[in-house]
């Protein structure tokens, strides 16, 4: 008899919760103003209007020097193809163009981080511009600047770029 009883009681609870749910869902569809729908109207429209302002915010842009650097121990420490994030230089890959790293001062590493893709631009070296990814650090005495790993004894991005602007993207 008592297992009936609490077999009833389970019921009748299920019962009132499907009809409140129902009646919110009338509500809504007649589109009776509700106080908790509203709130939840409200609050995603507060959202939604916070997306905007972020999508807004002007990206990090700096003007930095350029400059070029190979693999090799007498411009890196003595293991050349692992980078200051642990990143391991295929030179594969680097021949071809499949990799496009840079290594930035420690002043831009505290804007970005290792492993973000940033927009490289210059007016008088086209051939620098493009997206590249931060996979290592500069020595300590460089202020605003990167420098872009190509394979070695590579001429065909040479020099140093005074013109670059580095984007966030």
């Amino acid at each position: 008899m008592k297992d009936l009883s609490v077999g009833k009681l389970f019921l009748v609870v299920i019962c009132l919760v499907l009809v409140t749910k129902i009646n919110d869902v009338v509500r809504l569809k007649n589109k009776q103003p509700q106080t908790k729908a509203v709130t939840v109207k409200d609050s995603l429209q507060v959202e939604k209007k916070e997306e905007i302002k972020q999508d807004s915010t002007p990206k990090k842009m700096f003007n930095v020097t350029g400059t070029v650097y190979w693999p090799v121990k007498e411009q890196t420490n003595s293991n050349s193809l692992v980078t200051a994030d642990g990143s391991v230089i295929d030179l594969g890959k680097l021949k071809s163009g499949e990799i496009r790293w840079i290594a930035v001062s420690r002043d831009l590493l505290k804007e970005f981080s290792y492993g973000d893709t940033v927009l490289l631009e210059s007016k008088k070296n086209p051939e620098i511009n493009g997206r590249w990814i931060i996979h290592d650090t500069m020595n300590k005495r460089h202020k605003m600047m990167v420098d872009i790993l190509r394979p070695a004894q590579n001429k065909e991005i040479w020099g140093v770029f005074k013109d670059v602007i580095i984007r966030e993207l």
